[in-house]
């Protein structure tokens, strides 16, 4: 049985449980099973349900059959209530869907990515609904300072000839967007190419990464990142996890501590708790009665309380398993959701933010919690340190050879480096640049040599040393605020004071424009005397 009926039909268990909802109802399920693709089957199955009398009609999970079935519902006007991914900008009257708007999603990875400052990444997606969910970062793409790498898996499982040209291109931000069921394959085969280091940084599209065994990836250091719809808080509360639990965890788990439900689990749950709520509200007032309808034409009419029912539920808020919902009153598409910001550390999956339409990204995660978790993956590896012998900052001890590692050098950079791990508890080995060189840009082939060159090809975490912060350098690698600071100075005699000499006003000027000045003064008035007379 799926996962999602499950969920239905536990969803209907809690609400006929719980008195309070409906205290003058009960409500029954009615599953069929169709194929994703068989459109007729669905339609003859809806209009034999609705012979029976139903109240609303749940799902199906396909679009190829969802149309023929909303068609249905809104000719007889009975609740019609989605939980799949659905790109349509324009919904049906008698229709409300749960899940969130994929224009909504796109902006959320757009957030995030600005939040983190990618200036390049590589994007890697599965089918066409991909590009729909990567619209806004796909508009990004024209913008001059932000590099883009586009890329599509390719049918199969074999997916290394494509993260092989990703990691020959030197892009460490890699997007993925594909099927829940293919991102573990996929990180296993990046791990086997050298791609799932603290170097990378990986945001899944996915909204049911938290359900997946993570494990193997969590000493790696790899930052892997992507949003969950499902409340935690709200999923460990009672009235979720009582009755038949069991049967909506994944396989192995056994209580609801770490949320492992699927998206697609807790919006169906959400949409029969909110059916309820509003078959109750409407019940209130009115005796509802239901009715026997009949697909074809002219047989039946459509059902009195079905506009009264959705309407209702589109004016609703509530509290769910996937947060807080609302819809927008014409279009019934779900608004003002929050999404959590999950990032993969030592411990497993930990929320570090918070993402919405109104405020954008919000990150909660502080930088004690970062050094905290840097420091549990440095304990376990050790921060590789290229360098070059240059006195006084990094020599080797005259008795080098009693010692090993970085014990074997001395020198400010040695001793600023051990301060450093100390204070920051983790272990660190030096290593010397093959080619004794700090680092030059070949400007002919782009290619770096030294101690940039190891940081740029990860043969090392850090470089240290009196190296000079260049234009170029600073392309290539990140700086921390430099050590030293030497500048450019220019030497010159101070001038000394003199004491002023009789005709030191006539100093200004030279001798000569003096000499011009009296002759011109003389000239104009030996001229003015002559033309007098």
């Amino acid at each position: 049985m799926d996962k999602t009926e499950l969920a239905f039909l536990h969803a209907i268990d809690r609400v006929n449980a719980i008195h309070s909802i409906l205290p003058r109802n009960k409500l029954f399920s009615v599953v069929e099973r169709v194929a994703r693709d068989d459109s007729f089957h669905a339609s003859k199955k809806v209009c034999n349900m609705v012979n029976k009398g139903i109240l609303a009609i749940f799902g199906p999970q396909s679009s190829n059959t969802a149309a023929h079935v909303q068609s249905v519902a809104d000719t007889l006007e009975i609740p019609h209530v989605e939980t799949r991914w659905d790109f349509r900008e324009h919904r049906a009257r008698f229709s409300l869907n749960l899940y969130p708007h994929p224009s909504s999603l796109s902006k959320a990875y757009l957030d995030l990515v600005m939040k983190w400052k990618w200036k390049s990444f590589a994007l890697i997606y599965e089918d066409r609904h991909g590009m729909v969910r990567m619209q806004e970062l796909l508009k990004a793409n024209y913008n001059p300072k932000i590099k883009m790498l586009v890329r599509q898996l390719e049918p199969g499982n074999d997916y290394g000839p494509l993260l092989k040209e990703v990691k020959k291109s030197g892009e460490t931000r890699i997007i993925i967007d594909c099927g829940t069921s293919k991102i573990l394959d996929i990180f296993k085969q990046a791990q086997q190419l050298g791609m799932m280091t603290h170097y990378h940084n990986f945001l899944v599209t996915s909204l049911d990464l938290h359900t997946l065994p993570l494990h193997e990836f969590q000493q790696s250091g790899t930052n892997i990142s992507a949003f969950r719809l499902v409340n935690a808080d709200v999923a460990s509360r009672s009235f979720y996890v009582s009755g038949h639990t069991s049967r909506l965890l994944s396989v192995g788990q056994t209580s609801m501590s770490n949320v492992t439900m699927r998206t697609d689990m807790a919006l169906m749950f959400d949409a029969v708790l909110m059916f309820a709520l509003a078959l109750n509200a409407t019940n209130k007032n009115n005796i509802i009665d239901v009715q026997n309808a009949s697909c074809e034409k002219d047989q039946s009419g459509p059902w009195i309380f079905g506009n009264g029912i959705i309407q209702l539920m589109k004016t609703m808020e509530m509290e769910g398993l996937t947060g807080k919902i609302t819809f927008d009153k014409t279009e019934g598409f779900r608004k003002e959701f929050n999404l959590d910001i999950l990032t993969l550390r030592v411990g497993g999956l930990q929320k570090i933010g918070l993402w919405n339409l109104s405020s954008g990204v919000d990150i909660t995660s502080t930088y004690d919690d970062v050094v905290v978790d840097a420091g549990e993956y440095f304990k376990k590896n050790k921060l590789r340190v290229t360098t070059k012998l240059s006195e006084p900052y990094v020599m080797l001890k005259a008795n080098a050879e009693q010692y090993s590692d970085y014990k074997k050098y001395e020198g400010y950079c040695v001793d600023l480096m051990e301060a450093i791990a100390n204070y920051c508890n983790f272990n660190f080995t030096i290593q010397l640049v093959k080619d004794n060189s700090y680092g030059i840009l070949d400007k002919a082939t782009g290619e770096w040599d030294g101690v940039i060159k190891e940081l740029i090809e990860q043969e090392a975490d850090v470089g240290i040393g009196d190296l000079t912060i260049t234009y170029d350098r600073e392309q290539a690698v990140d700086f921390t605020m430099p050590f030293m600071n030497l500048g450019i100075s220019i030497l010159f005699k101070k001038p000394t004071k003199k004491e002023p000499l009789l005709f030191s006003f006539l100093a200004p000027l030279s001798v000569d424009v003096w000499m011009y000045m009296i002759t011109a003064y003389l000239g104009v008035s030996i001229s003015l005397f002559l033309l007098a007379r």
